[in-house]
């Protein structure tokens, strides 16, 4: 893994991942979410359901793609009003 994305843990990830796309135009931003939902779905339909408890290597350390959903959906419901606006914007 390149050291650029090896990180401790998912706060780390996740101030790496919010401070790069700060600079980027918003257009790019909104790419990159549809391109990410798109690897996500990808990765749902390649793995069987049976392992979706099984470890997988995520850039911020090993997580199981259930544990993963979790965050991912309780993330998008923390931020889901920035993620309307921008996406409406």
């Amino acid at each position: 893994t390149p050291k650029r994305y090896a990180y401790k843990d998912l706060d780390e990830a996740n101030a790496d991942f919010v401070g790069v796309r700060q600079t980027l135009p918003l257009k790019n931003a909104k790419l990159e979410c549809d391109i990410n939902r798109f690897a996500i779905k990808t990765l749902l339909f390649s793995i069987p359901a049976e392992k979706y408890d099984d470890p997988i290597l995520f850039p911020w350390g090993m997580e199981t793609l259930t544990n993963f959903l979790i965050g991912a959906i309780e993330h998008e419901e923390k931020h889901a009003a920035d993620i309307l606006k921008i996406k409406n914007g």
